[in-house]
């Protein structure tokens, strides 16, 4: 049976590289969008595709900013982990060292900022296409 650290560790994991994947295809489809926006410049643009494509750069720097910490996360739990093994070796605790994985609050706003800003882009191209179709 495993324990409850094993299982948190393999549920962080997993859950993990969804969400790293999940925050790339945002990218992607941001950057599909931007270059979309990009090819249909001779369309005369209104508030709609200008707020669009506004968003939609606030999304892809959202998107990188993800990215970076997701990159520096490693170094970050290294220097934890660093920090917590001198303190063990200070105190003389034989205590194994737990390092939890979780996202930063920092990351976690970027991410949700990055998810918001690329619906609301999405939705506002939505409505602006639908009413230069009709």
């Amino acid at each position: 049976m495993q324990s409850f650290f094993e299982l948190e560790q393999k549920l962080f994991n997993e859950h993990g590289s969804e969400y790293n994947s999940f925050t790339r295809l945002l990218l992607t489809i941001t950057v599909a969008c931007i270059t979309i926006l990009a090819s249909t410049k001779a369309v005369s643009p209104n508030i709609l595709f200008i707020v669009a494509f506004v968003l939609l750069f606030i999304s892809l720097l959202f998107g990188i900013l993800v990215q970076h910490r997701i990159m520096m996360n490693p170094i970050y739990h290294l220097e934890l982990a660093w920090k917590q093994l001198e303190e063990a070796e200070k105190t003389g605790s034989s205590e194994p060292i737990k390092l939890r994985r979780k996202p930063s609050k920092l990351e976690q706003w970027f991410y949700r900022l990055q998810a918001a800003s690329f619906v609301l882009a999405f939705f506002m191209l939505a409505v602006y296409f639908v009413g230069k179709v009709t």
